[in-house]
């Protein structure tokens, strides 16, 4: 008899690879462009430019949706300033205007600041023949061309090995990310991949900032229905006793509070949506959805929070004490205090 599939929820890619590379900025460079990773001086910190960005990328709209942009500051061993536009691009299918719009957030770059600018694209869709690495315009007597840095996730497809092996965080990302498309529709599939990914990733010796924030992203693209999260909860409880977790907060308060957050932005996002798209197209969307988003994320934040931390207190309680009464669950599930339930919680 042939094994009934669960569906698996939405993916969302754009906020995971933007955080985890935001936040592990070093080994995500040198995973994907060593070279360019040799030629930075790291004693100096990165600076992330996102004022500048939104200058540069205003105009793009919606087309910005399926993508994790970041422009980065930086400095080369000669001491000389280096900025970096890193682009990933997360959706499933080819878009014409991809080489153009590389070539048009370097060149904005250089008009807007005139700084030289390094461009590379990360490649996470699912086709592998789609691989734009150059932008060219000719007219008679006139020629325009760049060549960017390209790197495709489909190429480690069959390098599991490789993958699961690697000394860099984004080695076991890489993998979750693949692992995610591949087990879409599958939700058991997925939740046997999740839970082996998430043991692979404390047997590492990484800072505990790199397990934390690799855990978080696992969690966050390789999304289950609750069913299967509630039985991943028991994996995640394994691991409870790791020293490499975060001082004062338990791995189950911890991915309570992540997974709070994450589903405030997700309520934040669609507040921002429709605020910004009552406003209207164009200006009016820009304008209306960056209010809207940072209304509703604040909104969306405290009620996912709240949400996640009544779970963990009765999960707590059925732990120490045995399965709470109908009181107890109807007193838990009425406080709406994200200090006082995160004290409880402790």
């Amino acid at each position: 008899m042939r094994r009934r599939r669960i569906p698996t929820p939405r993916e969302a890619f754009d906020e995971p690879w933007k955080q985890i590379v935001t936040r592990l900025f070093r080994p995500f460079l040198k995973f994907f462009a060593p070279l360019l990773a040799e030629e930075i001086d790291w004693q100096r910190d990165v600076v992330f430019l996102d004022k500048e960005l939104r200058r540069i990328a205003k105009g793009f709209g919606r087309r910005r949706r399926s993508t994790a942009d970041l422009l980065v500051q930086a400095w080369n061993r000669s001491g000389e300033e280096q900025w970096l536009v890193v682009h990933i691009e997360l959706q499933a299918q080819r878009e014409a205007e991809f080489a153009e719009r590389m070539f048009l957030y370097n060149l904005r770059a250089y008009d807007l600041y005139r700084r030289p600018v390094a461009s590379l694209a990360v490649l996470a869709d699912t086709d592998g023949n789609w691989r734009p690495d150059q932008f060219e315009i000719r007219s008679p007597g006139t020629e325009i061309a760049m060549r960017f840095s390209m790197v495709k996730l489909l190429d480690w497809r069959d390098r599991e090995e490789e993958l699961e092996g690697s000394e860099n965080p984004f080695g076991l990302a890489v993998l979750a990310h693949l692992k995610t498309q591949e087990t879409r529709g599958d939700a058991e599939n997925r939740l046997e991949w999740k839970k082996r990914l998430a043991r692979m990733l404390f047997t590492r010796s990484w800072t505990r900032v790199q397990v934390e924030e690799l855990l978080q992203f696992i969690d966050w693209i390789m999304g289950l229905p609750e069913p299967l999260e509630d039985r991943f909860e028991e994996t995640y409880k394994e691991l409870e006793g790791s020293d490499t977790m975060a001082e004062g907060m338990s791995p189950l308060m911890r991915r309570a509070h992540d997974r709070g957050e994450r589903r405030g932005k997700e309520i934040g996002q669609q507040i921002g949506e429709q605020r910004g798209l009552e406003i209207g197209e164009q200006r009016g969307l820009e304008i209306g959805e960056q209010r809207g988003l940072e209304i509703g994320e604040q909104r969306g934040l405290e009620i996912g929070a709240v949400s996640e931390l009544r779970t963990v207190l009765l999960n707590l309680g059925r732990k120490r004490l045995g399965e709470p009464g109908a009181e107890i669950v109807s007193r838990v599930g009425a406080m709406d205090d994200r200090k006082h339930l995160e004290q409880l919680c402790e």
